[in-house]
């Protein structure tokens, strides 16, 4: 029934009279704005124009049309088939009646809908700027990508950055380096070093991991350690076992760093999606409390994360704020609470 109602054209005239463009090229702005030129000349005034740029200038974007108020972000994050989270990029003259109607088609895409204001990586590539400089860190220092892995999923990861990254492909960054005529920074130097053996994620079946023809699954790929051992002695970086345990707790720190307020980002009243965007594009959960605040560092002092899958925990720690969470078999909640101990958070 849906794929009857998809029509396929190479004619830019034919999309004259739509109500909503989305557009969906790669991350390069030249060749976007090229695009939202055309479209402004070919679609009607009231048209809005949206753009699924996962961390470009919206408002530069916008400036090379004619309504800027009708120019908006809309990043759906991949796989967009899979994750419910849709980030709402509010350009400088973005009407509130563009906003509105974007976040309305969320509703009806059934997608989780947060608003960003125009910064760099919005909210949830901003997350992970970190996240996976963290992961990369934890690779050069001596974990393998499956430890890594193993561990965030085990502790309520959908899935791990390793995972994630060759389902992204490691390529994108790779390439862009390499048109940019940019160095590697550190972080990249292993991935980068993959794809210049053409180990480029799940696109080709090998990335961080090797994959079966016709399927997903992840396989570990053991030819790529003498790579990961190479790379760390080139950077003075003395390899070292790392256990689960340190793997969840760094992560932790990190998401709750991200999580904190930032007025270059969000307003103080937005600040709630900033949560949610992190719960939803890490844990891909599927419940949220607007009440809840990000977690606390001595939560991952005292290790309480470590607990039956299913129940709820509290810790009080000398009037430090209570903290309540739930693992549950594929999400978790990581916020406090000043909810009554009887009282659910969701």
């Amino acid at each position: 029934f849906v794929t009857g109602l998809i029509t396929s054209s190479l004619n830019y005239d034919d999309i004259h009279d739509v109500d909503i463009v989305v557009e969906a090229v790669y991350e390069n702005i030249d060749l976007k704005k090229k695009i939202f030129e055309q479209l402004d000349e070919v679609t009607k005034p009231e048209t809005i124009l949206a753009t699924n740029t996962s961390g470009l200038d919206v408002d530069g974007i916008a400036s090379v049309t004619k309504r800027p108020e009708k120019v908006v972000g809309t990043h759906f994050f991949s796989p967009a088939n899979i994750m419910r989270l849709l980030e709402v990029v509010r350009g400088n003259e973005s009407s509130n009646e563009t906003l509105a109607t974007i976040m309305d088609l969320g509703k009806k895409l059934k997608k989780a809908a947060v608003v960003s204001l125009n910064a760099p990586g919005f909210i949830g590539n901003r997350m992970l700027f970190g996240y996976s400089n963290q992961a990369n860190m934890l690779l050069l220092e001596g974990a393998l990508p499956h430890e890594i892995d193993g561990a965030l999923e085990a502790f309520g990861m959908n899935m791990g950055p390793f995972r994630m990254f060759d389902l992204v492909g490691l390529d994108l960054g790779w390439r862009a380096r390499k048109l940019g005529k940019l160095e590697t920074p550190l972080q990249a130097k292993i991935s980068d070093a993959l794809c210049d053996q053409e180990r480029f994620g799940q696109k080709n079946g090998k990335g961080f991991y090797n994959y079966v023809e016709g399927s997903r699954a992840p396989h570990p790929a053991p030819e790529n350690e003498e790579l990961y051992i190479k790379v760390s002695e080139e950077n003075n970086i003395e390899r070292r076992q790392i256990s689960e345990d340190e793997i969840v707790e760094m992560f932790i720190e990190d998401i709750k760093n991200s999580t904190e307020p930032d007025p270059m980002l969000t307003t103080a009243t937005e600040h709630k999606n900033l949560i949610m965007a992190s719960t939803l594009q890490l844990f891909h959960n599927n419940v949220w409390e607007p009440n809840l605040i990000p977690i606390t560092k001595h939560v991952g002092q005292h290790n309480p994360y470590i607990v039956n899958v299913g129940k709820w925990h509290r810790v009080v720690t000398n009037g430090t704020p209570r903290v309540t969470f739930r693992i549950h078999a594929n999400t978790c909640l990581l916020y406090t609470s000043d909810a009554a101990d009887d009282t659910p958070c969701v």
